[in-house]
């Protein structure tokens, strides 16, 4: 063994140094060991070794997925910190890595990115589904997705100038105006 490798060996078992791999290429490389090596290098967490971690993705997206739907909608941050403390992960997830996989979802149709204009802050909800009781819930995706009249069933009949449904008198359109959240209103009271 040459005096190099038993050098390294040695830092390794005193904690100086750890080993790795890169996900691209065969070589072991070494860092200081309190140091991360960069994620463009070691494909970070979402890698296992030089093997793409599909479970741990699936996992973080199930995980994920069932936070949303069971708060209605989330921003990045309560999302990271739910992760956190579900104990999935080996490390902490950055920002960037939360914001990677919720781009994900939202690009597999698991969630909807919406832009609260009410509250200035862009928060993340599930695809319009229904429920058991045969109610919609979430929202619908497309460029009108936070309005209220998505998901009404009275859309095609509401037009200024109807006497029974018109935007002028719509309570969902007032609430979602006021910057109330207007999936509370029932459906009687419109």
């Amino acid at each position: 063994m040459s005096t190099l490798l038993k050098s390294l060996r040695g830092l390794e078992s005193r904690k100086f140094v750890k080993r790795f791999t890169p996900i691209h290429g065969n070589r072991k490389m070494y860092i200081q060991a309190d140091l991360i090596p960069d994620p463009q290098i070691s494909g970070g967490v979402w890698y296992d070794g030089k093997d793409f971690d599909k479970e741990f993705i699936n996992i973080l997206m199930k995980i994920t997925e069932r936070y949303v739907k069971l708060k209605g909608f989330a921003q990045s941050g309560e999302i990271s910190e739910y992760i956190s403390s579900a104990g999935v992960c080996k490390t902490t997830l950055r920002e960037t890595e939360i914001n990677t996989l919720l781009n994900a979802m939202v690009y597999d149709g698991r969630l909807l990115k919406v832009q609260e204009e009410s509250k200035r802050r862009e928060v993340f909800t599930v695809p319009m589904t229904e429920t058991s009781d045969g109610r919609k819930a979430g929202y619908i995706g497309g460029f009108l997705s936070a309005t209220p009249c998505a998901g009404c069933p009275r859309a095609a009949s509401c037009h200024p100038g109807n006497v029974s449904t018109n935007p002028q008198s719509c309570l969902y359109i007032k609430a979602w105006i006021g910057g109330k959240d207007f999936f509370d209103i029932e459906d009687g009271d419109k």
